[in-house]
């Protein structure tokens, strides 16, 4: 049996290992929501400044722009 959202919600998943990224992202979005995918930090801004995301899954360790400079 398949459980959806009574309504959809945008999500952002950010890590920069794209695997990881992807499954995350596919699971997601096998629940009914709306899903986008950002590899690195200034991504990850651009993708949240697009999309105004319900939720985001964030990588920490980031490289370069770490996932505490991006949430802020």
């Amino acid at each position: 049996m398949s459980e959806q959202s009574a309504s959809p919600l945008r999500v952002l998943v950010v890590d920069d290992q794209v695997d990881v990224a992807q499954s995350t992202a596919d699971l997601i979005a096998l629940r009914g929501h709306c899903v986008r995918v950002a590899s690195s930090g200034p991504e990850a801004i651009r993708e949240a400044e697009r999309e105004m995301p319900d939720v985001v899954f964030l990588d920490i360790g980031l490289p370069g722009m770490d996932g505490w400079t991006v949430a802020k």
